[in-house]
């Protein structure tokens, strides 16, 4: 066979897989022209750490080759046919930290250190996967989902850029009439009138909604808009994405967005402009919880959030943002649902501060989601803490019963608010918190994952900041506690054998992966004992392991491989609970692998691998 044609069938070979798939076929050739073919039988080393100089790239063309602990002899990834390895000592320019061992009789492709590095130079999808792996495949992933999830056309995805979506705006100076605002709203047809000054300096609003309400007072015509606009306005740059604005409008409860560059108006956006939801919508539902007056219209609305979940999961909204949206939702579905339930209540006095915990507590709910709640209570001057906790947990038990209702499951722990455990003065918890740090074993530290992500829904606010200060200064005064939380951690190593293979489990006769338990809270539980360790002020698992990363000088693309892989486990969660709902089952986090597609087994398996890198970080820190 000619050089010509050798380099063609190579071609052949390495096109169905990422990033040959993207390359120009001058490029891919380029490649082909310069490789060459090694063959190691089973069991043989292809790199090791003590291998001097840089390494070649290898190409897995067939066999099997997995990456082992070179001190353990223990694999944590295994890699396939079309593969490429050691990417990260290759950029490095370093020789490798892992071994690689053949697990087949294996053949490979080899580009020399200096090709490989001309070749980044001149192309730019292989650039962009060697230096973003884990994104570029989470990507490819993150479309297929979204494929298998659209049934709906033109849905508007939510990365688009605000300032692709604003309208021009109708303006008017604030001394304009009452009469001429609305003579302008009705002849144009438009629900917002906006008032500037200056350089188009937005300086109020006047809506519908304020319409209705001088209507009902028959305020004059005469009136300059000035006395009459809201001067509470809530705006976003141009370059915010769609995303941004559904949930600053979900938080502001508002339907129309300013969007502002430099104080001067650009434009504006309406809540219908962001997606196409069937109806329901971030406004609908957040004004919806604020009618809602009984039970059964919150637990609609619980099924209507569900449902925008959905919407959002199909028009590509990723895992971090999707998560916070349910999460602030499901704020106000709370709130609304603990109000009702105390507003006929005769607290005689006392304070409280309805808490999340867990999940709820990371702002990280999922479309199935059960109960983590509690509350921090202050007696009035006069009042046991006995005698204020037996008024305020008959209310708590409706409380949760309603959230039950809503669709919050009842947690099988009983870590809710009707608990009396769970519902204590600000003492109280302060105590109980100081005794688990101070006698750190087994179900206290238990207790220390579950109740340490604790995060003020509803109440007095500042009594969950005092709390969490005093946890902040317990450990800080008790380091050995960290140590304990860090070694129980440990105990639990990720779901791969030691030929690279997924370890299943079964639970409630269903044997399969559990993405929660054997997935994404590998990382929770790594970004919480960080936290507490650098006193970090975050509630979510992406956003505390972003700042231990900058306090603790960890390279930034090592915390962002970290921060994807744990997304990439939550938008299988997600697609898996879509799926359960879909056909009329209840939501959990069970997945068989086999059903996976090639391409999520293989972001699955390297997940898992970073797993294994944070908990080896996690140990060096504490020298376990």
């Amino acid at each position: 066979m000619n050089t010509t044609s050798l380099s063609a069938q190579i071609a052949r070979e390495l096109r169905p897989h990422a990033p040959f798939d993207s390359m120009t076929e001058a490029d891919l050739q380029w490649l082909t022209q310069r490789l060459t073919v090694a063959y190691f039988n089973e069991g043989r080393i292809l790199l090791a750490p003590d291998h001097s100089g840089e390494p070649s790239l290898h190409i897995l063309k067939k066999g099997v080759v997995r990456s082992e602990d070179p001190n353990a002899n223990t694999p944590y990834l295994e890699l396939h046919e079309g593969e490429m390895f050691p990417l990260g000592a290759m950029l490095s320019r370093r020789p490798v930290i892992s071994s690689y061992r053949a697990g087949a009789d294996t053949f490979v492709y080899l580009l020399a250190p200096a090709d490989f590095q001309q070749l980044l130079n001149i192309s730019e999808p292989f650039r962009d996967f060697c230096t973003k792996r884990l994104a570029h495949l989470l990507e490819l992933s993150r479309q297929r989902i979204q494929s298998a999830l659209t049934t709906r056309n033109n849905q508007q995805h939510s990365d688009t850029p605000l300032g692709t979506l604003a309208h021009t705006p109708i303006t008017c100076a604030p001394d304009t009439t009452l009469g001429e605002v609305l003579r302008q709203m009705k002849e144009k047809r438009i629900g917002s009138m906006i008032m500037t000054e200056g350089e188009s300096k937005p300086v109020g609003i006047f809506t519908l909604v304020d319409v209705l309400t001088h209507a009902a007072q028959a305020t004059p015509l005469q009136t300059p808009i000035s006395e009459l606009m809201s001067t509470t306005l809530v705006s976003l740059p141009p370059t915010a994405l769609t995303f941004d604005a559904a949930l600053t409008m979900a938080r502001h409860r508002i339907r129309h967005l300013l969007i502002v560059e430099r104080d001067k108006l650009i434009g504006i956006v309406a809540e219908r402009d962001l997606f196409s939801l069937q109806r329901i919508g971030v406004y609908e539902i957040a004004t919806a919880m604020d009618n809602a007056h009984d039970v059964e219209t919150l637990a609609q609305i619980s099924r209507d959030i569900r449902q925008l979940a959905s919407n959002m999961l199909a028009q590509g909204v990723a895992p971090e943002q999707l998560t916070q949206l349910i999460s602030t939702l499901n704020d106000r579905l709370v709130e609304r649902v603990v109000e009702l339930a105390f507003e006929g209540a005769a607290l005689q006095g006392i304070a409280l501060c309805w808490l999340a915990f867990g999940s709820e507590g990371r702002q990280e709910q999922t479309i199935g989601t059960d109960q983590d709640n509690g509350i921090i209570f202050q007696a009035p001057d006069g009042m046991s803490n006995a005698e204020a906790r037996a008024i305020l947990l008959p209310v708590a038990q409706q409380a949760n019963d309603w959230l039950a209702a809503c669709g919050f499951s009842l947690c099988k722990g009983n870590v809710m608010a009707r608990n009396p455990d769970c519902c204590l003065s600000l003492a109280e918890w302060r105590l109980q918190f100081g005794d688990w740090i101070e006698s750190a074993n087994q179900q206290n530290l238990l207790n220390a994952k579950i109740y340490f992500d604790l995060r003020p829904v509803w109440g007095e606010f500042w009594m969950a900041y005092e709390v969490r200060e005093h946890l902040l200064k317990c450990i800080k005064e008790q380091p050995r506690f960290l140590h304990a939380l860090t070694h129980n951690t440990l105990e639990y190593k990720p779901p791969l054998s030691l030929l690279g293979d997924f370890v299943l489990s079964t639970h409630d006769g269903k044997t399969g992966l559990d993405l929660k338990v054997n997935g994404t809270l590998f990382f929770v539980d790594a970004a919480r004992i960080f936290s507490l360790a650098y006193g970090i002020d975050a509630y979510s698992t992406a956003q505390r392991l972003r700042l231990y990363g900058e306090a603790a000088g960890v390279r930034p693309e090592t915390v962002e491989g970290w921060v994807q892989a744990f997304h990439f486990l939550l938008l299988l969660r997600l697609q898996h609970q879509q799926q359960a709902i879909d056909k009329g089952e209840e939501p959990d986090n069970s997945i068989d692998p086999k059903t996976l597609s090639g391409l999520d087994r293989r972001i699955l398996k390297e997940t898992l691998r970073q797993a294994r890198k944070l908990q080896s970080r996690l140990a060096e820190s504490y020298r376990i």
